[in-house]
């Protein structure tokens, strides 16, 4: 069994980049020798440190975000929508209470991580709803069925979930983070390489791909050359072997007939050599040209009865009484 590597992915749901990376993973989590840790922080605490601004803010890309989200939920199938207010609310207002809130689950009832990120991202970009105020993050917790509910809400502002959002966000800081999603991959022995991006995922399994797993892509790689090849000579010889063979046997009906026809030929010949035609000469007659009679062919006389052994019918019999 290959050796697993670890994936700290760093998400914050204000993006909608973050949602279609965290999808990604989950999916390819399932395949893939990785220990996926889910790490939600806080964006806005990582632009304030590198300086760096969000890509709204920027004419240019705030034009080019519509249309390739639209080709990324084309893709992945999120359901993700575009809406105007986007542009207006994530340079106000703050994801502080549902990145608090996803912090307080991690903490508390990890199985339900999944689940409350997807819902707030569903409630963003799918329902058009608002998910920066304390009640749309009730709403939230109520829509996934948290067995701890009260214990969760009750410690968005507690020292504890304070602590580890901010805990996340250092960590991707001191791992070179300026945006997000962030994905760090840690390697068996240690090594780490940091990918941003949702459309990393082709490079993320180049580097992790081994020299056995590249070996077999050779195989692999060799394995359909042969296979195609195989089935390209398939397709040009099979219609040649099948005219081949038609014509075979075509050719060997004909000499069939023909070796049919020249037995029935031949026995015919035999039969005439076995029985010739007899000529008799009259008796007295000489042999000489013009001396008595020609000779008679087939001169026996012409039987009396048939040849089923009965004779002649007799005499009528006396009337009956």
């Amino acid at each position: 069994m290959p050796p697993k590597f670890r994936v700290d992915l760093y998400y914050d749901i204000i993006s909608p980049y973050a949602w279609i990376n965290f999808e990604a993973w989950l999916r390819y989590a399932k395949k893939w020798p990785v220990d996926l840790n889910l790490r939600p922080f806080y964006l806005p605490g990582i632009f304030q440190k590198t300086g760096n601004i969000p890509p709204i803010s920027i004419p240019h890309k705030n034009e080019y975000l519509e249309k390739d989200l639209e080709r990324l939920n084309e893709y992945w199938g999120t359901g993700l929508v575009w809406h105007e207010k986007f542009r207006t609310e994530t340079l106000k207002k703050s994801s502080i209470y549902a990145q608090r809130f996803l912090g307080a689950v991690q903490l508390y009832e990890q199985d339900k991580l999944i689940p409350a990120s997807r819902a707030f991202w569903r409630r963003g970009w799918v329902d058009k709803q608002s998910v920066y105020t304390d009640q749309d993050v009730l709403e939230v917790a109520k829509s996934i069925g948290l067995k701890c509910e009260k214990r969760i809400l009750g410690s968005l502002k507690t020292e504890e979930v304070k602590n580890h959002i901010i805990d996340n966000t250092n960590h991707a800081l001191a791992d070179k983070a300026f945006g997000t999603p962030w994905q760090v991959v840690t390697f068996p022995d240690g090594r780490k390489e940091c990918f941003f991006g949702c459309d990393r995922m082709h490079l993320v399994a180049q580097v992790m791909e081994t020299a056995e797993q590249r070996e077999l892509r050779r195989v692999a790689f060799f394995a359909v050359v042969v296979s195609t090849a195989a089935a390209i000579a398939a397709i040009i010889t099979l219609p040649m072997l099948y005219t081949y063979i038609a014509n075979f046997q075509s050719h060997l009906i004909i000499e069939t007939d023909f070796c049919k026809t020249r037995s029935r030929d031949m026995w015919a010949e035999m039969r005439q050599i076995d029985t010739p035609v007899r000529q008799k000469r009259q008796y007295g007659g000489g042999s000489a040209p013009g001396y008595g009679a020609a000779p008679v062919v087939n001169s026996e006389p012409a039987p009396t009865c048939c040849g089923c052994q009965q004779g002649p019918a007799g005499p009528p019999g006396p009337p009956g009484d």
